[in-house]
């Protein structure tokens, strides 16, 4: 019994030390998620001081993967898809009405077509080299 008892704590210990779920305080925000093994997985949300919602987005193994959601003053602006780390297919750009201002196609983090797109102070440059700017996101 004392074996198991043992066994049992040494797990739970283990345990909550693999999945903890952490905040950490860096470049002005506040990280919410979980480290597994040393490295980031599921979905992680960012806070800036103001406690706001700036990023919400999923890590695999440490790297951005699935969909990734930015925010400016509480609306979301910015919706992309990451493999790996890199922007991969569509990119939705909104305005703080909530509109849709554009849509681009990426291929492994290169911009390809403009699928869609409204010319507005609040939309998203048309070079072919733009990328979604964030502290997270290169």
């Amino acid at each position: 019994m004392k074996q198991l008892s043992r066994f049992s704590i040494l797990f739970l210990l283990f345990y909550k030390i693999s999945f903890a779920q952490i905040t950490v305080e860096k470049d002005s925000l506040l990280h919410l998620g979980i480290i597994q093994n040393g490295l980031k997985e599921g979905k992680w949300i960012y806070y800036d001081k103001m406690n706001n919602v700036v990023q919400i987005c999923n890590y695999k193994d440490n790297k951005l993967e699935g969909e990734c959601y930015l925010f400016n003053e509480n609306h979301l602006v910015i919706k992309i898809n990451l493999e790996k780390g890199i922007i991969y297919g569509k990119a939705y750009f909104y305005s703080k009405k909530g509109d849709v201002l554009a849509i681009y196609n990426y291929f492994n983090g290169i911009r390809g077509d403009i699928l869609f797109y409204i010319a507005n102070k609040e939309s998203p440059s048309r070079d072919h080299l733009y990328t979604p700017k964030s502290k997270m996101i290169r």
